[in-house]
């Protein structure tokens, strides 16, 4: 991998600053048969929509319609932010054992740190 310029570190430190710390997300189950997946609404942008249909697609989904949102270059991508979804989250689109059912609703993505 090429070592970034300073004006890179710049650009990249940039759009890093432009991506919110928590987004809230609207989760919707859309049923196919027995095939589930996910609608992703993404509150902070009005405009931003993605599918997913599991836990780890929501996780790529999400931060990749964020960066799009914010018009990050492709360049720029590894260098972005990742949204982790919370537990609650995970039991919701049935990647861990859930307590309680949830069938839609307003949860939290938090930025993952590294």
């Amino acid at each position: 991998m090429k070592k970034s310029t300073k004006k890179e570190l710049v650009e990249i430190n940039r759009f890093r600053s432009l991506f919110p710390k928590e987004i809230k997300v609207r989760i919707i189950p859309c049923e196919d048969g027995s095939r589930v997946s996910y609608t992703i609404r993404i509150s902070e942008f009005p405009n931003a929509i993605t599918e997913a249909e599991n836990l780890d697609d929501l996780i790529t989904m999400a931060s990749d319609c964020v960066a799009t949102v914010l018009r990050v270059p492709k360049k720029y991508l590894p260098f972005m932010p990742r949204y982790l979804p919370s537990m609650e989250i995970a039991q919701y689109m049935n990647a861990f054992p859930r307590l309680k059912i949830v069938r839609s609703g307003e949860l939290s993505i938090k930025e993952s740190c590294g």
